[in-house]
C-alpha cells in the first residue's frame, strides 16, 4: 500500500513544473553610477596685447612687433620711440636703431635726423651731413632744426675754402632769421673771414710813365700777378696843414695825415719781372683844382697795385 508523501515535499515540485513552461526572466540590470559633476572654473580668456604706446612705456617684449606697423605707416614719433626702445636693450642692435632713426628722419622727425648726425659724424660724414640737410628746413621753427642749420653751416665752412665759406652763409642766415643768435654770430665771423681771404694783395712801387691809358709801374719786388688780371691802383698821399690842395685843406682842418686813395681800375697788359704795364679801364678820385684836373699819375709817384687773390 502506497503511502502519501507529505504535502510539504510536493510544493517545490509543483513550483518547478509550473515555471518551466514560460520564458526565462533576465537577471536584474545594475544601474551605472552617474559621472561626478566637475567644479573646475572655465579657462581664462587670452589677454589682449597692449597698445603701441603702452608697450613702449612698459618696455614690453613685443613692443617692436606691435609698433612696427605704425612706424611703417609714417608715424615718425613712433619710429623714434622704437629706436630709443631698442637702444636701451641689454644687447642693442645698432643697425636696427639706426634704421628706425633713418625712417623717422624720412618722416620729418628732426630729432631723429640730429641723432643720426651724432651717430655717424665720425664714421660716415656724407650720411651725417645728409641727415642735417633733412632737418634744416627753409624756415626752421624748432630748436633742433635751427641747430641743424647751424651745424650744417659749420660743416660747409670746415674746409676754410672761400667757396665753402660762401656756401655756409645762407645756412647761418636761415637759422639767424629764425632767432638763433649763435648762428648770427657765426654768419658775421664767416663774412669777415671771407673778406680777409679775398682782400687784394697790395704790391708797392713807383710810376715810371703814363701814355694814354697805358700805365707802367716798377714794383719793389717781382710780382705774382699775371697778364689779364684785374687790379686796382692806389696812390699814397700825405697832407700837411697849409697845403692848398683839397687833401691839404683837409689837413689844415684835421692836422697832418696820410694814407692811400684809389686812383684807377686797370687790367694787367704785360709783366716783365718787377715792371708791370697796366691798361687803365676807369679813373677814380678825380679832383679838380681851380678848374684843372689833378694828375695822379706823375712819374715817381708812390703807388700800389692791388690784385684779387686767386681762389683757394
Amino acid at each position: 500500500m502506497l503511502g502519501l508523501r507529505p504535502l510539504a515535499s510536493a510544493i517545490p515540485l509543483l513550483l518547478v513544473v509550473g515555471c518551466g513552461g514560460g520564458e526565462s526572466v533576465p537577471p536584474p540590470v545594475t544601474p551605472t553610477p552617474a559621472a561626478p559633476t566637475s567644479t573646475a572654473a572655465p579657462p581664462a580668456a587670452k589677454a589682449a596685447d597692449p597698445t603701441c604706446k603702452e608697450a613702449l612705456s612698459h618696455s614690453h617684449p613685443k613692443a617692436e612687433e606691435i609698433c612696427k606697423p605704425a612706424c611703417g605707416a609714417g608715424d615718425g614719433e613712433i619710429c623714434f620711440a622704437l629706436a630709443d626702445h631698442l637702444a636701451n636693450q641689454d644687447t642693442p642692435d645698432a643697425k636696427k636703431v639706426e634704421g628706425y632713426l633713418d625712417e623717422a628722419c624720412n618722416h620729418k622727425h628732426d630729432e631723429s635726423c640730429w641723432r643720426i648726425f651724432q651717430l655717424l659724424e665720425s664714421d660716415d660724414a656724407p650720411r651725417a651731413i645728409a641727415a642735417l640737410e633733412r632737418a634744416c628746413h627753409e624756415e626752421p621753427t624748432t630748436d633742433v632744426s635751427k641747430r641743424s642749420c647751424r651745424a650744417l653751416g659749420a660743416k660747409r665752412a670746415e674746409s676754410g675754402k672761400v667757396e665753402d665759406l660762401k656756401a655756409s652763409i645762407p645756412l647761418f642766415e636761415r637759422a639767424c632769421k629764425a632767432g638763433d643768435m649763435a648762428s648770427c654770430s657765426d654768419k658775421r665771423r664767416t663774412e669777415r673771414t671771407i673778406e680777409e681771404k679775398t682782400a687784394p694783395t697790395p704790391e708797392e712801387g713807383k710810376i715810371l710813365s703814363k701814355a694814354g691809358s697805358s700805365l707802367k709801374i716798377k714794383l719793389a719786388a717781382k710780382t705774382a700777378v699775371t697778364a689779364g688780371t684785374d687790379v686796382k691802383v692806389e696812390r699814397h698821399f700825405e697832407a700837411k696843414p697849409g697845403q692848398k690842395s683839397p687833401l691839404g685843406a683837409l689837413g689844415s682842418i684835421f692836422g697832418s695825415f696820410q694814407g692811400w686813395v684809389g686812383v684807377a681800375k686797370a687790367k694787367v697788359a704785360k709783366v716783365d719781372g718787377d715792371v708791370v704795364t697796366l691798361t687803365i679801364t676807369a679813373e677814380e678820385s678825380v679832383i679838380n683844382v681851380n678848374g684843372k684836373k689833378v694828375n695822379h699819375f706823375t712819374p715817381n709817384a708812390r703807388v700800389r697795385v692791388l690784385a684779387k687773390k686767386a681762389p683757394d
